[in-house]
């Protein structure tokens, strides 16, 4: 595991994206727990990534337990990470409407 993870976090993160394509986000999710184990500095392509998987799976909790996730890292969310959770919390729309509000207030690009 240590050898793969040496691939970065962006082979990692292109990785990631190829799951969400294929529709199979629990490898998506796995993958990026592989990071976390791994303790690399995750960013927002790794994010990024985590966050169009559970948008592809409609997983709207593991969305926003991973924006609490990006705040604690002292992460900031950009426009693209915000817009995919959003789109997740697509059956829970009063979570979408409250990220949209969110992302209001705090200005995000």
């Amino acid at each position: 595991r240590e050898e793969s993870v040496a691939l970065g976090v962006g082979t990692y993160s292109s990785a990631m994206s190829a799951c969400v394509r294929a529709e199979e986000w629990e490898h998506s999710l796995e993958l990026f727990r592989d990071l976390e184990g791994a303790r690399v500095r995750l960013d927002d392509v790794a994010y990024g990534a985590l966050m169009s998987a559970f948008e592809a799976g409609r997983q709207w909790r593991h969305a926003i337990e991973s924006l609490v996730a990006i705040r604690r890292n002292s992460l900031n969310a950009n426009s693209i990470i915000i817009s995919a959770a959003i789109s997740a919390c697509e059956q829970q729309w009063q979570w979408s409407l409250a990220l949209l509000a969110e992302a209001r207030r705090d200005a995000i690009p």
